[in-house]
């Protein structure tokens, strides 16, 4: 019996390898396994700060590729399916610089407020006469409206130095720096409060108002500048968002 074992096993265990489509396989004993290589030679991906350095080197490579847009200041560069590896191959990713944004929901002194605003928004009308009643603000005492609970009021001084009672409005829309650069910036609501402190001028604070809807429109603006930036033929260039 362990003869016979024996000699069965010598009968079929030699092993021979097969080509079939590319890809090889060893066959031993009735079976066949693919041999898969340990080593994948795939580049490291080539890394891009802006949308036109990324658009530039697409329109540059003979390669077909797909741009998916994989949030609101990210994007990678992908080939089509790899046969031999059933993947995609990453070439390049793009991402602006980073640079620290307005904190929204933190409270702040209505000077660093200030200089905040100014270095971090988009200019706009809604922006100008918000930062015109903070820079006017006289009166450390902030009073709630209360018509509907929600508006405050407090003490500013005119363009002729007077005081006078201002009434804030709660929700404003701003446009803050938040994606590539090369973009219009999305805008978006905002919760705007002042806080009471003892003896001292107000502080102010911007909360975030619209659930996070200027992200998806951020990623819609991305893949608008992508495809119509990108001198690839129809078919060897795809943008996903």
């Amino acid at each position: 019996m362990i003869k016979e074992a024996f000699a069965w096993i010598k009968n079929h265990s030699e092993a021979k390898g097969i080509d079939v489509f590319n890809k090889k396989f060893i066959c031993y004993g009735g079976h066949a396994e693919e041999v898969k290589e340990s080593v994948d030679h795939r580049p490291s991906p080539l890394e891009f700060y802006t949308l036109s350095g990324l658009v530039d080197y697409i329109n540059r490579s003979h390669t077909n590729v797909i741009c998916h847009v994989t949030g609101y200041k990210s994007v990678v560069a992908i080939s089509d399916l790899r046969e031999k590896w059933q993947d995609r191959c990453t070439f390049a990713e793009c991402s602006p610089m980073e640079t620290r944004g307005f904190q929204f929901g933190n409270w702040h002194s209505i000077e660093h407020f200030i200089i905040e605003v100014q270095s971090k928004f988009v200019d706009s009308e809604a922006k100008a006469n918000m930062l015109r009643h903070v820079s006017g603000i006289s009166s450390s005492e902030v009073k709630t409206c209360e018509d509907d609970g929600v508006s405050q009021s407090v003490a500013t001084k005119n363009k002729l130095g007077r005081l006078e009672t201002a009434k804030l409005d709660p929700i404003i829309q701003l446009a803050p720096y938040r994606t590539f650069p090369e973009l219009i910036q999305p805008e978006s609501k905002f919760l705007f409060r002042l806080r009471n402190r003892k003896d001292e001028l107000p502080e102010v604070c911007l909360f975030e108002a619209d659930g996070g809807a200027w992200k998806i429109e951020a990623m819609h603006r991305i893949a608008s500048y992508l495809t119509s930036h990108a001198g690839h033929k129809e078919g060897n260039y795809q943008v996903i968002a």
